[in-house]
This record gives C-alpha cells, sequence and structure tokens, in this order.
C-alpha cells in the first residue's frame, strides 16, 4: 500500500497589489508534502498521516473531468485514515472548496474540522451542514449516499458575511457572521487521539481537490468549480488604477514631511492626485505611479483626495483626511496583544472615542483574522480599535492629547516571530551565524514557521506601508531572539536604522520596550543586550516593564501579561520628552551607571533618578545579588543612600559584580523588584561588574 503525500501548490503574486493565492490539496501517490514530513510518523503538530486504507479511483462518468484518484476516509478499531492540515495561510477573506462523497451516513461524521468553518454530516439526517464560529448553523442540504457533491464555504470579515454552496448553487448566507478563525484544520476529523470508540466523528467516505483560496469566492466562480472539477480559476482582471491599501479614508498622513502617493496603473497611464489644493503627475512605468506632495502642516480640517486617470478608469476618493503625526508599531505577540484583549481592555474601548485618533492594522502575512485594510477613527464601534495593539493604543492616545494634533498609528505585528523576518536582506547580509543556524535548522523542521524565515515579513507586510511617512517607530519583540543576545545587540539598531534610511529620514526615533516580568534561562542576558542598544545607540528607548503585573488572560502564556497600558505611557513619556520637547519631564527609571567598592560593599550610581531613588512599594529593596568572581552571585541586601544604592552580603568581602533583575540563570530567584525613581519609574534590570 502506497503513503499517502500531500502537497500544497501556492500560486502567490504581489502582496501589495492584491494577489491571488489558493492552497490546493491533490491526491495522489507521487507527491511530496509542503513540509516535507515523514508519513507513517505522525506528530503532534503539522501533517498527520497514517496510512489510508486505499486510495480509490472515481468512477468514470461519476464526475466529469474528476481527477484519477481520490482519498478514501474512514475509521474502524485497527484503521485511522485523515489528516491535519498544517498551519496553512489564510485571511480576512477567503473560501474553502471541497468535493465529498459519503460511503454511509451515520450522523454527526466531520469532513471538514476546523476552530471556525465546519462542514459535517449532522446526526439523523442525509445532510451536509455548514457552521461558523464554533456552532453557529451557516446552513444545509440533502445529499444522498455514493453521490459526489461539491461544498464551499466563503467569508469576508471586512462586511462579516459568510456564505455555503452546494453543488454550485447557494445554500445559505449570513450578514451578521462574527470574526472568527479558520486554524486546526482536520479532514475526515483524524487526530492522533481518536481512538475506535470514537468512530461516530469520523467522516466514511471520499473527498478530492481541498482548495483554500485567499479572497470570497463569487457566485460565477463557485459555479465553474463545480461545473468543471480540478480546473484552475481564471486569474482575476486586475484593477487598472490601485494604491496600498494604507490609502483609504480617514487615513492621517505626516506633516512635516514629503508625502508621496503610490500605487499601479497600465504603463503610460498618466495619474492625477488631488490634494489640499495640488495636482501631481505621475506616468505609470513598469506598471507603477508615484507623486510627492511638500511637507504640509498639521491640520485637523478633513480634506479629500482624488486619484484620476486619462482614461476611463474611476476615479478614486478619500474622504475625511487630516495631517498630523503617524507612528508604526511593530513587533510580535506583546505588540499583537490587542486592545479589547488586555486587562481593563473594554473600560478603555468604550472611552476610545476620539475623531484626531486614527488606527490602521496591516494585513497579517497569510493571516486570518488580521486587518479590515482600512483606516477608521478611534472609537467603541471600530473594528480596527478593537484588534489594535493595546501598547500602539495607549501611546497614540496619551500622544494625541497632550499635543493636540491628528495622530495615526499603524500596527504591524505578527506573533511568535523572530527579529530577523523583520529585516531587509541588507541587514541580514552581516556575519550572523546563529541565525544562520537557526534557519537551516529551521527550514528542517516540519512545525517551522515560514514567518520566521529570512526577510519574511519584511517583504510581505513592512514594506506594504514603506515609505508611507511617519513620526518615527515603536517596538515589542524579543523572546523569540532570546538564544541570540549577543547577535541582537548588532541585529536591532541594523534593522532601526535600515528602516530609517527607507523611510528617508535617519533621525526617526526607534522606541522599544524591554522583555516582560518573567522567569527562563537567557530572560536577563537579554534584558542586558537591550539596555546596551539603548544606551550605545541615538535616537532610540528602552520602556522597562520588570515590576508590571505577572497576570495573563486564561486563554494565554505567561509571557503575555495583559496589563499594557503603563508600557503605552512608558513609551509616549519618553516620545513627549525627546520628540515633542516637553522639558522636566521624567521619562524613565533609574539606569545604571557605574560601580565602586568600599571595603566589603558595592556602591552603584544611576543615571535618569529623576526626583530620587526609592523602593517602590516602600518595604526593603529586593533583587540584588553580589558576586566575589564574576560568576557565583549570593542574595545581597541593598539600601537607598542619597544618591546611590549600597549592595552587601555578608559572605561577600571583595565584591567585583553586581546582579539586579536576574531570572533563572540565578538559580534561585522568583523575579521580584522594587527599585524606582519618585515619579515611579522602574529601574532597568542590569548586571554591572567592577
Amino acid at each position: 500500500m502506497k503513503i499517502l503525500w500531500i502537497i500544497l501548490l501556492l500560486c502567490a503574486g504581489c502582496l501589495s497589489a492584491q494577489a491571488r493565492m489558493s492552497h490546493r490539496y491533490t491526491f495522489d501517490g507521487n507527491l511530496e508534502d509542503s513540509v516535507g514530513m515523514k508519513h507513517g510518523k505522525p506528530t503532534l503538530d503539522g501533517v498527520h498521516i497514517e496510512l489510508p486504507q486505499f486510495v480509490a479511483d472515481i468512477p468514470a462518468g461519476a464526475v466529469e473531468d474528476a481527477p484519477s484518484n481520490s482519498l478514501k476516509l474512514g475509521m474502524n478499531a485497527s484503521n485511522k485514515s485523515g489528516f491535519t492540515l498544517p498551519n496553512i495561510p489564510t485571511f480576512d477573506s477567503g473560501s474553502c472548496s471541497i468535493w465529498l462523497k459519503a460511503e454511509t451516513l451515520t450522523g454527526g461524521n466531520y469532513i471538514f474540522l476546523s476552530k471556525g468553518v465546519k462542514l459535517m454530516v449532522p446526526k439523523g439526517k442525509f445532510a451536509v451542514r455548514a457552521i461558523y464560529n464554533g456552532w453557529t448553523p451557516l446552513g444545509e442540504t440533502a445529499i444522498s449516499v455514493g453521490e459526489w457533491n461539491h461544498a464551499v464555504v466563503t467569508w469576508d470579515w471586512s462586511s462579516n458575511t459568510m456564505s455555503y454552496y452546494m453543488n454550485g448553487a447557494l445554500v445559505a448566507s449570513k450578514k451578521d457572521a462574527k470574526r472568527t478563525e479558520l486554524s486546526g484544520i482536520r479532514v475526515g476529523s483524524y487526530n492522533l487521539e481518536d481512538t475506535a470508540n470514537r468512530l461516530e466523528n469520523q467522516f466514511d467516505g471520499k473527498i478530492y481537490d481541498l482548495r483554500i483560496y485567499d479572497h470570497m469566492l463569487s457566485s460565477d466562480q463557485v459555479a465553474l468549480l463545480h461545473a468543471a472539477p480540478g480546473s484552475t480559476l481564471p486569474e482575476p482582471a486586475k484593477p487598472a488604477l490601485t494604491l496600498p491599501d494604507v490609502f483609504s479614508d480617514n487615513m492621517i498622513l505626516q506633516r512635516n514631511a514629503p508625502v508621496p502617493v503610490w500605487g499601479t496603473a497600465a504603463d503610460g497611464t498618466v495619474v492625477t492626485v488631488t490634494f489640499a489644493g495640488y495636482d501631481l503627475d505621475s506616468t505609470a512605468r513598469n506598471g507603477k505611479w508615484r507623486v510627492f506632495f511638500p511637507p504640509m502642516k498639521a491640520n485637523k480640517a478633513p480634506q479629500t483626495m482624488t486619484v484620476a486617470t486619462d482614461s476611463h478608469t474611476p476615479t478614486l476618493r478619500y474622504s475625511n483626511i487630516l495631517i498630523g503625526d503617524v507612528w508604526l508599531a511593530s513587533g510580535q505577540s506583546n505588540m499583537a496583544y490587542y486592545l479589547l484583549k488586555e486587562k481593563h481592555g473594554a473600560e478603555a474601548l468604550a472611552a476610545s472615542a476620539n475623531p484626531m485618533l486614527r488606527l490602521f492594522k496591516v494585513p497579517g502575512a497569510r493571516r486570518f483574522a488580521s486587518s479590515t485594510g482600512r483606516w477608521e477613527k478611534a472609537g467603541p464601534d471600530s473594528e480596527v480599535t478593537k484588534i489594535t495593539s493595546a501598547v500602539g493604543y495607549h501611546f497614540v492616545r496619551e500622544l494625541q492629547e497632550k499635543i493636540d494634533i491628528p495622530v495615526g498609528l499603524i500596527t504591524c505585528t505578527y506573533g511568535g516571530t523572530v527579529t530577523e523576518t523583520w529585516c531587509s536582506p541588507e541587514v541580514l547580509s552581516q556575519d550572523l551565524p546563529l541565525w544562520d543556524k537557526y534557519e537551516k535548522q529551521n527550514r528542517k523542521n516540519p512545525k517551522g514557521k515560514t514567518v520566521n524565515a529570512s526577510s519574511y515579513l519584511y517583504e510581505s507586510m513592512i514594506k506594504t506601508v514603506m515609505p508611507f511617512p511617519v513620526k518615527g517607530f515603536i517596538w515589542y519583540q524579543g523572546s523569540a531572539n532570546i538564544s541570540r543576545f549577543e547577535e541582537q545587540k548588532r541585529l536591532l539598531p541594523a534593522m532601526a536604522d535600515d528602516w530609517r534610511k527607507s523611510w528617508g529620514n535617519d533621525e526617526l526615533p526607534f522606541y522599544f520596550v524591554q522583555l516582560p516580568r518573567f522567569e527562563e534561562r537567557n530572560w536577563h542576558v537579554f534584558r542586558e543586550a537591550q539596555l546596551d542598544i539603548w544606551k550605545n545607540n541615538p535616537n532610540t528607548f528602552m520602556a522597562v516593564t520588570i515590576d508590571l503585573p505577572k497576570d495573563y488572560d486564561a486563554n494565554n502564556h505567561p509571557i503575555h501579561p495583559n496589563t499594557k497600558a503603563p508600557i503605552g505611557h512608558r513609551l509616549a513619556l519618553a516620545a513627549r520628552a525627546k520628540v515633542y520637547g516637553e522639558t522636566n519631564l521624567v521619562y524613565s527609571g533609574p539606569v545604571i551607571k557605574s560601580m565602586q567598592v568600599n571595603g566589603g560593599a558595592a556602591i552603584l550610581s544611576f543615571d535618569h533618578m529623576g526626583s530620587g531613588l526609592i523602593a517602590s512599594d516602600g518595604q526593603p529593596l529586593r533583587g540584588f545579588y553580589i558576586s566575589e568572581d564574576g560568576e557565583t552571585f549570593m542574595a545581597a541586601e541593598a539600601k537607598i543612600r542619597g544618591d546611590t544604592v549600597v549592595v552587601s552580603a555578608t559572605t561577600v568581602q571583595q565584591p567585583v559584580a553586581v546582579r539586579y533583575g536576574a531570572d533563572l540563570d540565578m538559580g534561585k530567584e522568583k523575579l521580584d523588584v522594587n527599585l524606582a525613581n519618585k515619579e515611579r519609574l522602574p529601574a532597568s534590570p542590569f548586571t554591572i561588574r567592577k
């Protein structure tokens, strides 16, 4: 019996031009799956396949022009067949198309099972039911045993619409479908934990030509897939005139900087962009065009931009545009952690209405439910506000209130990602041996994320908004780079400088967040690397989070504390002082400066003491360790004396190093610290040597 292989055929074009892609799973004995899985040795993640009972030919004439092979699904006490798809790309707008034939209809059988979309045979019925958002019925249609049927489910979260088709005809459409996820896909309800006493969950039948699209199929396209099984949909006609998603109604344009407007059009097309009293022309070359508006002052009055051509192409019109400051928030899951999810996020959302604050979320690189693809005014009913970065929201909200001009936030995030995926190829051309080793291993690992390949998110996300002018960047990432802390000292500054260059301003501020309060090996040395980056690179700032609660919601991991508002506030303090010129504003907690030894005590001096040093909770200072050899650290007593902290231990007579706020690489500490300045801003963790 041959081993079943699966191949993922990905057809992708230019992401910024809204290219179409589909993921097609063909069942044939000679094809290798896309992640190089060794079939017959299933694991808990990736593609899981045991030997199918058999690969059966589709009877001649049963489905016109059908492929020669289909996959037999079913389960008995000794055999299981079916498969779980890897973490395939999914989208805000998409479709799932599948041909199926039931051998028996016992009810309760899962044909296609995912977190958000399901196709199943309901108990007691000879039918296929489509389900969304957990267990909400979308539609149902009767089928017969032994007959091939073509099922399609489509979704579009910009309009909260889902539709269900059977055999080319619309069965049901819902306009109030709630945002959900297409993940954890199983076909035939196969699971490694399934046992013989769960036979009723297995679909007994055959399937072929499973496809997942990154767009909502039209009724004509669904009808074509039904009428011509196995066919390839024709590429949709390219719009005669396009602009990136970042241009939309309600956008904010950066003040006091040249403003490029760009897009695509047929070669030779003259494009005219009209805004703020200017009419600027550009002739498309190689399908691209661009104009530059001169620097403009902040303006709270809504304006309109039109983009027209010299042909019969409809004019594009963007309304309610303001001019102010725009910040870009990027990084992994702690920056992606959205407003509605954070602690007290519901209250923040309820109070978020602000026409001078505008939010945009960059469509995720082949991710589902990641963006609406448009700017929106901040407010309780705004979908973008709900899913915008909580850290980013609190940052720009405070700035807008303080500087009293329009402020915009572009959120460009992806959870679980490494710094290197956000870097350009030029940045990664430097010597990075640990990264080279990591990426080589990642390519071999079936669980390895494509998004963590070199420059992947730089190409697919960052460049979609580059060079839309910004005032600066805020960044929250690092836990995925813990083991490469030394390389981070070179890598992150190089990335920041490269972004500045690409945005045309070498002095753009790059403010980042130190790792959260969590204990694990190498976290302390990574925090030290982050502190080193701040100290040694201009136009940077690091917000410290070591004092914040470790609370996290039940559906998350402890590295995702859900208290985000103070982080946004600390970033905003730095921007207010360093970018917007607020004088006498304390924007940082104590930062280690030097160490002197007097007898058996280490005397520590600090920068950024503000109005003076304190223990934030009024208790004795905690989290200090001292060492005679620089390797073995002992718990120490620490006391504030004037502008210094004196650290000592009875067992240490000649100290050479002091460590504060370390984690499990100490082998003993439950990360609990309380050194701050009187402005209640925490001291950064550090290790200092004589």
